[in-house]
């Protein structure tokens, strides 16, 4: 990984994307590699060694809809601020916030059948307190909010007439955009420095990176111009982790050649290391290539300036609801190969943003 990481660091002078990072610029334009916890304080802060816990700087927190907000107006906020307790007495850098659904039964859309746990609500303006209600909570902690997980896996989406799997049970270039809208206008109001993502396009399932740019495309034309309502996208590349540095150029060549002057943040991404229903003899080593120079080092080489690694520890056994383990931990808390690779690229980018300072 050495000369992997000597690579980068010296194809700019001013840093892996070639801009200058001041040092007191916002998050967002600093370089970091983050982790994915289902629960902070349940999981990380009390099964993973102590020693190895400073790494988690930059932690990503999924904050779903029908947790919080169990009735009409009434919120419970307790397990996002014991989470966000555990955090803060342990250090870190900056948060990114996933607000996500599924809608509260009391909100739902009936008329959308088994789509409308996940669809927009009956009323958008429940959604919209919901987000203002968090926004104005959290504004001091959440530097990133990410609006709904992978969109592009919406109610017609090839990923649904496929497998009939979703993620959003309307359609995500109206009902999704308004959603959208919706958060930012209501995150800027209780921070305007706070970072609005759009939720990942997702639009492939045959694995190939030119085939996964389309809905992003659709999105940023100027019937949709979903830029108008979000300060980034946000991309998971779930290929071959050799070809997640092309997922990302592709999608950066995009933007670039219409003029969409937005971040690409992967907000998602990861490799299973074993699965309950087929043998991966070289898992470990695939996962640890792919949280290495093979995948995350593609991504930060083509210029991405955050990534959020999925996730921090694996499911206990035969609990996985698509039998695939992902934890660059056991789910004991006993570090895995690949997590050398993840707290080789914390430092790399901490020494990063320190010698832009310079540029």
């Amino acid at each position: 990984m050495a000369a992997a990481l000597l690579s980068l660091l010296f194809a700019s002078p001013a840093g892996i994307s070639g801009t200058a990072v001041d040092a007191d610029a916002s998050p967002g334009s600093r370089h970091a590699v983050g982790l994915l916890s289902h629960d902070f304080t349940a999981d990380f802060y009390r099964l993973v060694p102590p020693e190895e816990r400073a790494f988690m700087r930059h932690p990503k927190m999924e904050v779903r809809w029908e947790k919080v907000e169990p009735r009409p107006g009434i919120f419970d906020w307790s397990g996002i601020d014991k989470q966000l307790e555990t955090l803060r007495s342990n250090g870190f850098d900056d948060l990114l916030m996933l607000v996500n659904l599924p809608v509260p039964p009391w909100a739902r859309d009936a008329s959308r059948g088994r789509m409308a746990r996940k669809g927009p609500p009956a009323d958008l303006g429940h959604w919209r307190r919901y987000v203002r209600e968090l926004a104005t909570r959290y504004a001091k902690e959440a530097d990133f909010y990410e609006i709904i997980n992978e969109p592009g896996w919406d109610a017609d989406s090839a990923a649904m007439q496929a497998y009939g799997s979703f993620h959003f049970g309307g359609q995500v270039e109206t009902e999704y955009l308004e959603m959208l809208r919706t958060a930012y206008e209501e995150i800027k109001v209780a921070d305007p420095t706070a970072r609005v993502i759009c939720g990942a396009l997702v639009c492939d399932t045959s694995g190939t990176p030119e085939n996964g740019t389309w809905l992003l495309d659709l999105l940023t034309d100027p019937e949709h111009r979903a830029q108008d309502w979000c300060d980034a996208f946000s991309l998971h590349p779930y290929y071959r982790p050799e070809k997640w540095g092309h997922a990302y150029r592709l999608a950066r060549q995009l933007l670039d050649r219409k003029g969409v002057k937005k971040e690409i943040y992967v907000t998602e991404v990861g490799w299973p290391h074993h699965s309950d229903k087929e043998v991966m003899p070289q898992g470990m080593e695939e996962q640890r290539r792919a949280i290495g120079a093979e995948g995350i080092g593609s991504l930060l080489s083509e210029g991405c300036l955050r990534v959020w690694v999925y996730q921090d520890l694996d499911d206990p056994p035969s609990t996985d609801y698509e039998g695939l383990y992902y934890g660059l931990f056991d789910f004991q808390g006993n570090p895995l190969p690949a997590w050398s690779e993840f707290k080789g690229w914390t430092r790399f980018c901490e020494v990063i943003n320190a010698l832009a300072e310079f540029f």
